[in-house]
């Protein structure tokens, strides 16, 4: 047991303690006259049996002037005096005890005095002394008159004090010793525990109290001889009394558990100290306090607190750059020890005070915040806002920043005008108008003179799409400024519009507004580390689906980038797209190619990445939501997801023999000049693996697709008759189609011998003309064999389409299977909408940690449908003639923001979407 609190009270050192002292004598007796009585003092005690006192420590205060109760003076009578002799022989061997003072008459008759010791009373007892009533002079707060009799009254006093107090110490201890005997309790041994026995505290505001000690000379507290051998804990605090009465506290950590239970210590309701705010007084306890209260041993605190303190600088580094103010590392080192390195700032007032904040109205009526620093002003604009206002119809205004993505170039290129033209003002004041981005906010930043040389290639690499670390972190910056508020407990549901000054400050070189951003920074990074706990959930009892067993495939229509390790790289459409489309997820399927859905078809989809799951997740980290049949992992502005270890699928054009080559980790598939043959090996394939039925069921689909009521064809043809008799040619039934059935497949593929192949063209103009399909066309058709010819081609690439999409699955199949895993079917929520898989699912997903749901259902999801609708809906008018009015695009999307994923976060704010209105 560390025992950090200092000595038990009431204990002295042998080194300390001091001889016995010799009796004080009595003034010379040649001071004094003779006494006439001196034969009949003798007398009595010889009677009485009294003997010469041997030890102690007595004053004879015969004939002493003392002083009491204020100004009033008296003098104690002496021996010889002829009034008090009477009463002073009958004294002789007789003492008397009150207020911790022992009051004697000597053999010679004289008046002695000494404190209540117990060795002083063993003293008298062994001369013969017998207690009876008499005066005890000094034991009601009587003081000598004479300096130097004081002073050896005092010292005598004060002697005899400690020694009772060490005497009733001794006997104290004893009674706690024996209950702890009694209670069977054995020392503490290991833990980390203070002793805190006599501390003062402070609570409520300046309220103070004191510990109780286990005995301070003269009292007991009875508390504390009830709770020996008793523990108990509160809010992360324990607390016990020991053996010998005394409290202790420590964290309520298992170790010192398991020590005080090992000493034979039981729970019981006491009181915890420090457990409810109490702080100590004094720096020097409390620091020792403190330091046990964490649980922790002195070197591992003194690791962790300059961990944290390497922290905090590296972070202000990195997000301030050049300009960063470090504190103090000693001083920063004692604010972490105290756990106050946080310090209250208000932003908003913050950024008011500094940088003069004013709101003006502009030209849509809505409000602005115009900013001064060294007499220059800016402002901000979302990135699809072309707002004017009158500060900056009276200066000479410069755009900063990103270029709209949904505003028309035309109105874009009158706006730059517009504001080119307040360059002509030569002796106005200059003002920046900055889009509310992370852009915007670095140009801006190096316009105002900002001292930091990393903004100049920061500025450029976000030019060119690069977000590097120092990109990413700025991003948080603008993101915890926007949505953490000062206190840093949750994300706001609304933005901030101060948010970019404050940063702008900050990146300028205000300490005050450096500490806020570091500070929410910080807070967002905790807020989304606890949201991320919260997610990890107990695991399931349903067996979960094994990660080696799994393989994530992505189907695209372009072809991938190849990183410098070998990797494959997908950009997310966000990034695919400049931003013009808020999406920053990559979606794959697990061992299969993603089927078509709602939400869009991947038949023509060529390019097919198939990595296995565990390689992806050590690339790109644990996906942001698990399900068989959508994975996906969020990315950053600017990042990428990588397929490690992948294996490829590609179109292979014409030149490929048969209907897919494997080519060690790159598979090719046959995409060009596919006819007669390749159709009749596909169906050989879906008829070896026993899925003939449907592969005739889709052809049927491309074929009918072509006679649509809505389709560019039926200008031309009566389409229901068209199909009416093509189905009564193919299947013999009156106007009808069997689905599934196979004769239209074997209509395609069937050949005469001794003939030569025709054309896919040629079969199905064949089929049409065979059937009377051609009886359809339209009366008013005047070209009745190009008529024909249309439909043959449309219904050609429909065919030749779906051979495309049904021998690149094949293909991919094969390539799955090539890599040792197992084939699954897609479904609309698990591999053949298995209830089974559903539950395996989120029992992997359980032990990742991560959500197991539809994207549909996600938050992100809203996000860029939200986003989509709140585009569609600033747009005027249809088809070409349609225009986008910014003053209509409304986002409302901060709600969201505390729902999302950190990275989707960033590309929310790196989009400029947002908007700058008050």
């Amino acid at each position: 047991m560390s025992d950090l609190g200092g000595e038990q009270p009431g204990y002295i050192p042998p080194e300390a303690a001091k001889p016995p002292v010799p009796p004080v004598a009595p003034r010379p007796e040649a001071a004094l006259p003779v006494n006439p009585f001196a034969e009949k003092y003798k007398a009595q005690a010889e009677a009485k049996g009294v003997k010469s006192l041997e030890g102690g420590e007595w004053l004879a205060v015969d004939g002493i002037e003392y002083q009491q109760y204020g100004d009033r003076k008296e003098k104690i009578p002496a021996s010889g005096e002829q009034n008090v002799a009477a009463t002073r022989i009958d004294q002789v061997g007789t003492y008397d005890y009150n207020n911790g003072t022992f009051a004697l008459v000597d053999q010679e008759g004289s008046l002695r005095i000494g404190h209540g010791t117990s060795a002083n009373a063993q003293v008298l007892e062994k001369a013969g002394y017998r207690r009876g009533g008499m005066w005890v002079p000094f034991s009601n707060g009587e003081i000598p008159t004479d300096p130097s009799l004081r002073q050896q009254y005092l010292e005598i006093r004060e002697r005899g004090r400690e020694a009772s107090k060490r005497e009733n110490t001794e006997r104290h201890l004893q009674v706690y010793s024996e209950i702890a005997e009694r209670k069977g309790i054995k020392e503490v041994e290991g833990g980390l525990l203070m002793m805190v026995d006599g501390i003062e505290y402070r609570h409520f505001g300046n309220e103070t109290g004191n510990i109780e000690v286990n005995t301070d000379g003269y009292n007991m507290p009875i508390r504390r001889v009830d709770q020996v051998g008793t523990f108990d804990s509160n809010n992360g605090r324990i607390a016990f009394v020991d053996g010998q009465g005394r409290m202790w506290v420590g964290a309520s950590t298992e170790e010192n558990f398991d020590a005080i239970r090992k000493a034979g210590y039981e729970r019981g309701g006491i009181w915890v100290p420090f457990s409810n705010g109490e702080m100590p007084t004094d720096r020097e306890t409390y620091e020792r306090l403190r330091d046990v209260l964490t649980g922790k041993p002195a070197d591992q605190l003194k690791a962790e607190r300059a961990a944290r303190v390497d922290e905090i600088i590296d972070g202000r580094q990195d997000l301030f750059g050049d300009v960063a103010h470090l504190p103090d590392r000693d001083e920063l080192y004692a604010k972490v020890a105290d756990r106050q390195e946080t310090e209250y700032i208000n932003s908003n007032e913050l950024v008011e005070r500094k940088l003069q904040a004013r709101v003006e109205t502009d030209n849509a009526g809505f409000e602005r915040k115009v900013y001064t620093v060294n007499g220059v002003t800016f402002t901000f604009r979302g990135k699809e806002e072309l707002p004017t206002y009158p500060t900056l119809s009276h200066s000479r205004a410069q755009l900063l920043g990103d270029a709209p993505q949904w505003v028309s170039p035309e109105d874009y290129q009158t706006y730059q005008s517009q504001v080119s033209e307040t360059q002509r003002n030569e002796n106005a004041p200059q003002h920046y108008l900055a889009t509310k981005s992370l852009m915007g906010v670095v140009e801006l930043a190096t316009q105002l003179g900002s001292k930091d040389s990393s903004l100049v290639h920061l500025r450029e690499e976000l030019s060119k799409g690069v977000y590097s670390p120092r990109a990413i972190t700025l991003l948080d910056a603008l993101v915890a400024s926007s949505y953490v508020g000062d206190g840093g407990f949750q994300l706001e549901p609304r933005a901030n519009n101060n948010a970019e000054a404050l940063v702008l400050a900050a990146l300028l070189g205000d300490p005050q507004a450096q500490t806020s951003v570091a500070q929410k920074v910080e807070a967002l990074r905790h807020l989304e580390q606890r949201d991320k706990v919260r997610t990890e959930r107990r695991a399931t009892e349903s067996e979960e689906l094994r990660p080696q067993d799994l393989v994530t495939v992505h189907a695209t229509r372009y072809e991938p980038q190849v990183g410098a390790d070998g990797e494959l790289l997908v950009p997310t459409t966000f990034d695919a797209t400049k931003g013009k489309v808020l999406r920053n997820s990559v979606h794959t399927a697990l061992n299969h190619k993603v089927a078509g859905h709602m939400h869009g078809s991947w038949g023509d989809a060529g390019y097919v990445l198939i990595s296995p799951f565990e390689s992806m997740m050590e690339a790109n980290g644990v996906p942001t939501v698990l399900n068989t049949v959508d994975t996906w992992w969020s990315r950053d502005p600017g990042e990428p997801l990588r397929f490690p270890d992948a294996t490829i699928v590609k179109p292979g054009g014409s030149e490929v023999a048969g209907l897919y080559q494997i080519e060690g980790q790159t598979v090719k598939f046959k995409s060009e000049g596919l006819g007669e043959e390749e159709l009749r090996a596909l169906a050989d394939y879906a008829s070896e693996h026993g899925n003939l039925t449907y592969f005739a069921r889709d052809l049927e689909s491309s074929f009918l697709g072509n006679f649509s009521h809505y389709g560019p064809l039926q200008s031309d043809w009566d389409v229901d008759a068209a199909t009416a008799a093509i189905g009564t040619h193919i299947f013999g039934q009156e106007g009808r189609w069997n689905y599934g059935d196979t004769a239209l497949l074997r209509e395609l593929t069937a050949t005469i011998e001794g003939q030569p192949t025709p054309t896919l063209e040629q079969k199905i103009q064949g089929l049409i003309e065979r059937s009377g399909a051609v009886n359809a066309l339209k009366p008013e058709v005047q070209d009745r064999e190009a008529a024909v010819t249309n439909l043959v081609n449309s219904v050609t690439n429909s065919i030749r389409g779906q051979m495309f999409s049904e021998i690149n699955e094949l293909a991919a199949r094969e390539a799955i299977r090539s890599r040792g895993f197992d084939i699954q079917s897609g479904g609309m929520w698990a591999w053949g909408d298995s209830w089974t898989v559903t539950s395996q699912t989120a029992a992997l997903g359980e032990q990742l940690g991560t959500d197991v749901a539809a994207h549909s259902n996600t938050a992100q999801h809203e996000l860029t449908d939200r986003f989509s609708r709140t585009v569609s809906a600033a747009f005027e008018g249809k088809g070409d003639s349609s225009k986008f009015d910014w003053t209509k695009y409304d986002p409302q999307y901060d709600e969201l923001v505390p729902r999302v994923d950190p990275k989707t976060r960033r590309v929310l704010y790196a989009s400029g979407l947002l908007t700058s209105r008050g």
